[in-house]
């Protein structure tokens, strides 16, 4: 923890109220500072709205009251109410008015609202602005370092997370390449099958068309052949044709058949008597 992380540096009302009465001692300087002291009574007593509230009063009673609105900021941030305490604290800052002591504190309170709201550079950077104009405050020396610690483990942390974040990102877009390449070659694949199955669709039908053609000549021819027998009727078939060779043999063979037959009448012829014809 901070070291008096909640003690908010305030200026004491008697110091600011000394001051004042020496400055004027009229009525509107003393409704101011009643108002404060009002203020630092709910403050001691932990009422932090209702100290708010004085402080307020006190604000109004005199804009220019450094004591008011240096504790008002301190108010808001006992209430944490960190957004209304470092306008507070930062307009207190930007005036050029105020010795360093009080700027001192008033960049002390603004680092300790920014660490409260997380603003680890902006609370860093107040812290070394309060060093500027008090070196050996050990306060804000302590709570400069915790706060960069805390900007050093965020920063790490935020590394750590992006790192984690990249390497999740490389691994998901691993994954989703892979599953890329797994539906590409399952796709190609599937194309594969679909040719594969076309081409065989298309050697069956070529063959299909084939084999019909073929089917549908030889029809054709054997009702062309029948067509003819119808057309000849009974006409005789003709004699197959033979060979030259064959022609002479059978023609030979016809000529001895020929000759032997003669032969033979010849015998018969002279073994037999010749009628004489009758003289009429």
């Amino acid at each position: 923890m901070v070291r008096q992380m909640d003690n908010m540096r305030r200026i004491p009302s008697l110091l600011w109220l000394a001051i004042l009465l020496a400055g004027a001692a009229t009525s509107f300087a003393q409704d101011d500072a009643k108002y404060i002291r009002e203020g630092n009574k709910h403050y001691e007593a932990q009422a932090f709205d209702k100290a708010g509230e004085a402080y307020q009063k006190s604000q109004k009673e005199n804009p220019e009251s450094r004591e008011a609105r240096f504790n008002l900021g301190d108010a808001y941030y006992k209430q944490k109410k960190y957004e209304e305490a470092a306008q507070q604290f930062r307009s207190l800052a930007s005036e050029g008015k105020g010795d360093e002591a009080f700027k001192g504190k008033v960049y002390h309170n603004l680092g300790n609202t920014y660490l409260q709201s997380r603003k680890l550079e902006e609370s860093i950077e107040a812290y070394k602005q309060a060093l500027r104009l008090q070196p050996n405050d050990p306060e804000t020396k302590y709570n400069l370092a915790y706060a960069q610690s805390l900007l050093k483990k965020q920063q790490q942390q935020d590394q750590e997370k992006q790192d984690q974040e990249n390497k999740d990102k490389d691994k998901k877009d691993e994954e989703n390449k892979d599953q890329q390449e797994k539906e590409k070659e399952k796709e190609q694949d599937e194309k594969k099958d679909q040719q594969d199955k076309k081409d065989q669709q298309d050697k069956k039908d070529q063959q299909d068309e084939k084999k019909n053609q073929e089917d549908s000549k030889e029809s054709q021819e054997k009702e062309g052949q029948k067509n003819d027998e119808q057309k000849q009727g009974n006409k005789p078939d003709k004699p197959d044709k033979i060979s030259r060779e064959d022609a002479e043999r059978l023609l030979d063979a016809l000529q001895y058949e020929e000759k032997k037959l003669l032969d033979e009448q010849q015998k018969v012829i002279k073994g037999k008597k010749v009628p004489v014809a009758k003289d009429w």
